[in-house]
């Protein structure tokens, strides 16, 4: 490398429509030379419910429960896209070449890609719990005498 290269890649999100009353889909904006490149982050958010200036989705006692789960979801995976962009900062400093190749586009999805991979692994992991407990019960509901489980089925 003979020239000089300083990386100046930035992240920010943006709504796919601000207008809307219904959820809409939340973008990963990732600027790289002058360039912008658009990543769906796999969420979706009320638009009255983000907040531009901190990036973030509202949460507060005065939404209803099932809107805070949503936007604590959405506001998760964005710290996990957060996360993924400065793991392909790291990886793209390490080798610069891939910004001459015009593989950037590329590398960026499967960042963010794989990091939905491995949230989808977990979730298939906490079912698997969910399997054992169930056997478990019923393992231990047939061992006990049959006046055991009325009691503790009341």
């Amino acid at each position: 490398m003979d020239s000089q290269f300083f990386m100046d890649a930035k992240l920010h999100f943006n709504l796919r429509s601000r207008k809307k009353n219904k959820p809409t889909i939340i973008y990963a904006v990732i600027s790289i030379k002058n360039k912008q490149y658009k990543i769906n982050c796999g969420v979706k958010v009320y638009s009255r419910h983000w907040v531009n200036r901190y990036q973030i989705c509202l949460q507060s006692p005065l939404i209803t429960q099932l809107d805070n789960d949503n936007n604590r979801i959405a506001n998760d995976r964005l710290d996990a896209v957060r996360l993924a962009f400065k793991e392909f900062k790291l990886y793209i400093c390490q080798n610069p070449n891939i910004l001459n190749n015009g593989l950037i586009k590329d590398t960026i999805k499967s960042y963010i890609t794989n990091n939905m991979k491995i949230k989808k692994s977990i979730r298939t992991i906490d079912t698997g719990t969910y399997i054992l407990r169930q056997a478990f019960n019923e393992y231990y509901n047939k061992a006990v005498k049959e006046s055991t489980i009325r009691v503790n089925e009341v």
